[in-house]
């Protein structure tokens, strides 16, 4: 009887979980994972939609940069007692407060608008269905 010697695996690998084959599909899957990842963001704001949310939210967050710089100003001008740090404090909360308000009711007035345009879409189809009849 011959004895044939096990092939040499490194001590820190093991045969099953680490090996070549195991790590480079593992390499594979990753990738992939990410490029579906930056499929379903390309594709999130390819839309008309995705556009629209991401112009509205940029817009809001250079009028809140502008609000934070002025608000403090003209806070101190209007109360020249009141310590820098507060009217700091108060300007940016209330830039952060404004923000954040107007960029709500905009984002909730784009989906009413785009709720009220697709159920006049569905009213409207449902009455072409009506007068052409079901199709054969």
């Amino acid at each position: 009887m011959v004895l044939i010697p096990p092939p040499y695996v490194p001590p820190n690998q093991n045969k099953k979980k680490n090996s070549p084959r195991r790590t480079l599909q593992g390499r594979h899957n990753t990738t992939r994972a990410r490029s579906g990842m930056s499929e379903m963001l390309r594709g999130s704001l390819g839309t008309a939609q995705g556009t629209s949310t991401l112009k509205i939210v940029l817009i809001y967050s250079i009028l809140g940069m502008i609000l934070h710089w002025l608000l403090p100003i003209v806070i101190q001008n209007v109360r020249p007692d009141m310590p820098e740090e507060d009217a700091q404090y108060y300007g940016i909360l209330g830039a952060i407060i404004i923000t954040v308000f107007f960029l709500v009711v905009s984002l909730l007035k784009g989906l009413i608008q785009r709720h009220r345009a697709q159920s006049e879409k569905s009213k409207t189809q449902d009455a072409n269905t009506k007068l052409l009849g079901p199709k054969t």
